[in-house]
């Protein structure tokens, strides 16, 4: 078993909602969805929140497995909760998107 299957195995694991992951809904432009376990960290730079968390920044990380491309206005949905994406770029292993969002 070569390096990369080794190493794609682990994301894989990585992205169970048993471990690290959530479950979530990544929206596309074309309205298409799919239901998929993301990365999130949420709280990222704000040190002064609005009183409703509109705006809140965060980083989600959906596996490249799941979904071939990310683009920016795409949304990514957690519970009643809804994140549109300002930035998204593939991890260099290819593994991974990582992308910037914020709360809806």
């Amino acid at each position: 078993m070569g390096f990369a299957t080794v190493m794609a195995a682990d994301v894989a694991a990585i992205y169970t909602t048993d471990e690290f992951a959530t479950p979530a809904t990544h929206t596309a432009l074309s309205g298409a969805a799919t239901s998929l376990a993301v990365l999130l960290s949420d709280g990222l730079g704000n040190e002064m929140p609005g009183a409703d968390d509109l705006g809140q920044a965060a980083e989600i990380r959906l596996q490249a497995a799941d979904v071939t491309t990310v683009a920016v206005g795409e949304t990514v949905t957690i519970g009643t909760t809804v994140w549109e994406v300002s930035h998204a770029v593939k991890s260099l292993d290819a593994l991974e998107w990582i992308c910037q969002v914020s709360r809806q």
